[in-house]
């Protein structure tokens, strides 16, 4: 069993790779600006135009720890769509964060 598959196991949610338009409850991205900038986009509305650019805008990839928190505050069954889960999610963070975390049933 994998890390991500652990995860998903400890926190009864789903994540996933595979982007299935407004059906997921936090999506963690990538999106382009006008200009051909790149920026980060952690959110938990699936409609674009309901992005929080104060919360929800990075100029630099997230931290694990800052998905983990955003993650965390999911309820049981929610669906996450993570566009690259080894650059967001490496396997060595994910077994960490397991580790620091096997006596809590969150």
């Amino acid at each position: 069993m994998t890390a991500i598959e652990k995860l998903q196991n400890k926190l009864n949610i789903e994540i996933d790779e595979t982007y299935n338009y407004n059906m997921y409850d936090l999506e963690v991205s990538t999106y382009n600006t006008a200009d051909g900038y790149e920026v980060y986009i952690m959110k938990s509305s699936p409609f674009e135009n309901q992005l929080d650019w104060e919360n929800d805008v990075y100029y630099y990839q997230p931290s694990f720890d800052d998905i983990m928190s955003r993650i965390m505050e999911l309820d049981a069954g929610s669906k996450v769509y993570i566009d690259d889960i080894e650059e967001y999610m490496p396997e060595y963070e994910t077994e960490r964060w397991i580790n620091d975390n096997e006596d809590t049933d969150d």
